[in-house]
This record gives structure tokens, C-alpha cells and sequence, in this order.
């Protein structure tokens, strides 16, 4: 099987937009010169994985990872508090899964974009994701290059929508 990274709708051209380098160049030189940093919060039960993506993740200047969960509670929990701009959603979680939190944070938190990652990709694990709410869904194998880019595309393209869709600012309370 091969790497899954697709938004939740759009043509061909805007998935190529993914792989984009100059595209993905630009988001994160705007990002920098703004003074703003995509705020990631981290969800995975794998001590190890968060740890990896999160090294992986920081060595990206305009990503600042504001938190790590090990389940869906403490992934409810953190998101209510720090915010974030993006979640990267392992699918597999203890107690209650992925799709279960993704639902629930989208509901208390639609601005956030969430993207499911998972060790193993099956067209019903995208399908939950994507209905619970997730705007892409990638295998942690491809997590890096992957996430780096789907993180700047799923904010560039859903996340003014969602935000005009709930009247809310992407100003931060203080």
C-alpha cells in the first residue's frame, strides 16, 4: 500500500499542491516573517512515535509542538487548553479510539484542523477519520515529509473555512 495523503475533497491539481515544494516554502516563510508558529499537539499511545514526530516536527522553525496526549481524554483535555492549531490524531488509541476524539474535539473545537495518522492505512480507518471530522489521514511511516506538508495544506486551504463557518477569530484568548 502506498502513502495516503488527501484532503477531504478538491481536484487532482490541489492534491499535487501537497507535494508542492514552493508552495509549502511559501506557507512556512509567511509563517516565520508573521512571527506566528503552527501550534501542533501531538495524540499517540506510542511514547516512542510522539517523541519522533515531535523532534521531527520542531526541526521545522514555524511548528512549535504545544503538547503530546497518550489518549483520547488527555487529547481533550489539551486541546481545550493550549489551543492548537493543528492535531496529528493516532487512530488507535486505549479506551477510546481516534475517531472517537476526533468527533469529540471537532465538535467543542471546529476550528482546530485534526489529521489522523495511523501505522496501518485501511480505506475504513480514512473513511472514520474523515466523517469524525479529520481533514487528511497519513501513515506514520510517511509521517514526516507527509505531515509537514498536509499540516501547511489542511491550514491554508480548511482552516479559514472552518473558522469563517464558527465566526471565530484566529486571534488567541490571552
Amino acid at each position: 500500500m502506498h502513502s495516503i495523503v488527501r484532503p477531504v475533497s478538491g481536484t487532482g491539481s490541489e492534491a499535487g499542491a501537497i507535494g508542492s515544494s514552493t508552495s509549502q516554502e511559501g506557507v512556512g516563510q509567511r509563517l516565520v516573517a508573521s512571527g506566528r508558529r503552527l501550534r501542533v499537539l501531538l495524540v499517540d499511545d506510542n511514547e516512542r512515535d510522539r517523541y519522533l514526530l515531535k523532534v521531527l516536527l520542531e526541526e521545522q522553525e514555524e511548528i512549535e509542538v504545544v503538547g503530546e496526549a497518550s489518549n483520547a481524554e488527555e487529547a481533550q483535555v489539551l486541546a481545550e487548553q493550549q489551543q492548537p492549531d493543528v492535531i496529528l490524531m493516532d487512530i488507535r488509541l486505549p479506551r477510546t479510539t481516534g475517531v472517537e476524539a476526533t468527533r469529540r474535539i471537532n465538535r467543542r473545537l471546529p476550528q482546530v484542523t485534526i489529521i489522523g495518522v495511523s501505522n496501518l492505512y485501511t480505506p475504513h480507518d480514512y473513511n472514520a477519520m474523515i466523517t469524525a471530522g479529520a481533514v487528511a489521514f497519513v501513515r506514520k511511516e510517511d509521517a514526516v515529509e507527509a505531515l509537514y506538508k498536509t499540516i501547511h495544506f489542511s491550514t491554508r486551504h480548511y482552516r479559514q473555512d472552518r473558522l469563517a463557518n464558527t465566526g471565530r477569530s484566529t486571534q488567541r484568548p490571552n
